[in-house]
């Protein structure tokens, strides 16, 4: 069993525990989190009583969104310093479907239907790499 090892996570159980109206002999467990089942239950009836709350989806929504933003900031932040430097910086997905690793070689798969072209950074790709880009046609679906 884990057992709370600071005081500071013995007062948010307190407090969880209070907001949930907790029978007496669970309170009396506050060392035990989360491995009693009475403890698993009071987690998923708070956990089901903040989901259902409009307000508060709508503010997780949205600080999930905001959290996404920011990653895609630092991510592109990166790639214009790549930029600066001279490399060609494409989005995975604007080079192939999949990248597969065999016998210590990295292919670039891309799947194509028959008569389609490469796009341009697929183009490029195949170009610089040809032993490492690999096109893998399928018949069209009707």
């Amino acid at each position: 069993m884990t057992y709370v090892r600071t005081e500071k996570h013995r007062e948010v159980l307190r407090a969880v525990l209070a907001r949930t109206k907790a029978r007496p002999d669970v309170k009396a467990k506050l060392g035990k989190w989360p491995r009693t089942k009475e403890h698993r239950d009071i987690a998923r009836a708070s956990l089901a009583k903040t989901l259902a709350n409009p307000d508060i989806r709508a503010r997780r929504l949205a600080a999930q969104i905001v959290a996404t933003q920011r990653f895609h900031e630092q991510e592109e932040a990166v790639a214009d310093e790549l930029r600066q430097q001279g490399y060609v910086v494409y989005m995975p997905n604007a080079v192939c479907d999949r990248v597969v690793f065999k016998d210590g070689k990295v292919l670039f798969v891309e799947c194509k239907r028959l008569g389609e072209h490469l796009r341009p950074g697929q183009d490029a790709l195949r170009s610089a790499l040809p032993e490492h880009f690999i096109v893998m046609p399928y018949p069209a679906v009707s």
